[in-house]
């Protein structure tokens, strides 16, 4: 047999339609391996840090409110006071102005202000703050310029890329990423996790945050929990009588007898915010180390009490124990690679698979663009019959095979 003429008509890459080839070919391999309670516990989770999302984005909005409405209430307070104080010049004949500035009059005592800490606590590091020791943070890199997510890559042209994926291909697809790429609150040794070698340590968050380093992926995805744990806290005070009560007795106490109603009202939103903001400190703390903290916490599940505000930092080194019920730093990380873009996240574990790949011996040159899912050929030989070789030989005529 011989082969005649042979060219590939079409053909589908990994990366093709940003990655959705190799989305196709992970739920393929592993849906079958996910299947009832793990995939609805999976789902449920997601529900919630995406509800924690958009509580955090609330919390945001409710901060810049706070800030603005203290601002305006200080100005009323600055304005009464120099109203108070020029009083007994008009009101008074000059006898009774200078009876008056003899007396004296007590110095109200106000209560300390833990704002003034926690505005000092919020220029630190934020790894500093949610981890017992953050000189332990890897220090890997990757050079984000020639990796398939940044580079040009080499495109299929097959155009079937499977149908647009529903939610239990997400949640396989979720599932897989969550079992094969490594986190920041994974043991030392990360043996059955996906490559042997791995280029970065905290694979899951760089596929959230994009980063070249571990550190800056760290960051950027703590960041992200903080927020979703300060918009839950906030809404727990906020519907909680009795914390909303504690709230406005220390602003009151702080504000004084004299101020303005406005200024009490604006520090209690303040002083609630920065309550919500320590106890997520405590939140994200404890995930790190390897502990749960339910969705929603109750008056039982709250560890910061308002008067430890102000000595937040010395109750965050005390809180270093990995242990509680409820979601893991793990679903977090699921929840918030299901808000990443879907383009963005199948690029960046295909950025990890071919790292990863680059890592071990023979694989340096391994370019996930060059792997093709299917290929369709068209080839031409030809069959030269066996009975008529002879005659064919004999008569001096060239051989007539078949073409197929």
């Amino acid at each position: 047999m011989e082969i005649t003429a042979c060219n590939v008509e079409q053909y589908a890459l990994a990366t093709d339609q940003s990655g959705q080839v190799f989305y196709r070919q992970v739920i393929q391999n592993q849906k079958e391996l996910f299947v009832g309670e793990a995939a609805l516990a999976l789902r449920k989770n997601i529900k919630d840090v995406q509800s924690g999302q958009k509580k955090g984005e609330q919390y945001k909005q409710e901060e810049k409110k706070a800030d603005e409405a203290y601002q305006k209430a200080e100005e009323q307070q600055t304005e009464a006071e120099q109203k108070e104080a020029n009083w007994p010049k008009r009101g008074r004949k000059e006898g009774e102005e200078k009876e008056t500035e003899k007396e004296k009059v007590p110095e109200e005592k106000k209560a300390e202000n833990p704002l003034d800490q926690i505005k000092k606590i919020k220029k630190m590091g934020i790894l500093s703050l949610v981890m017992k020791d953050a000189s332990k943070v890897s220090d890997k890199e990757i050079e984000r310029k020639d990796l398939p997510s940044e580079r040009t890559l080499q495109k299929g042209n097959s155009g079937d890329y499977g149908d647009h994926p529903g939610a239990a291909s997400e949640a396989v697809f979720l599932k897989y990423l969550g079992d094969y790429f490594t986190c920041a609150a994974e043991k030392e040794n990360t043996k059955g996790k996906g490559s042997r070698k791995h280029a970065l340590s905290y694979e899951l968050e760089y596929i959230i945050g994009g980063k070249k380093s571990d550190v800056e992926n760290l960051k950027k995805t703590v960041q992200k929990i903080l927020l979703i744990r300060e918009g839950v806290n906030y809404m727990y005070i906020a519907k909680n009588a009795e914390m909303r009560s504690e709230a406005m007795a220390l602003a009151a106490a702080i504000a004084g007898a004299a101020a303005v109603p406005a200024l009490a009202s604006a520090l209690q939103r303040l002083l609630m915010l920065a309550w919500a903001y320590g106890e997520s400190l405590l939140d994200v703390r404890s995930l790190l180390a390897g502990g749960k903290i339910p969705p929603v916490k109750t008056r039982a599940d709250w560890r910061l009490s308002l008067d430890q505000l102000g000595k937040l930092t010395e109750v965050l080194e005390k809180c270093d124990a990995g242990q509680g019920k409820g979601q893991s730093y793990h679903d977090y990380l699921l929840g918030l690679v299901a808000l990443t873009g879907k383009k963005q996240r199948n690029m960046r574990a295909l950025d990890l698979i071919e790292e990863n790949r680059r890592q071990e011996k023979g694989g340096e040159n391994f370019q996930v663009d060059t792997l093709a899912e299917k290929v369709k050929v068209n080839a031409e030989f030809e069959l030269s019959p066996v009975f008529l070789r002879v005659p064919a030989v004999w008569m001096q005529v060239k051989n007539q095979g078949t073409n197929y």
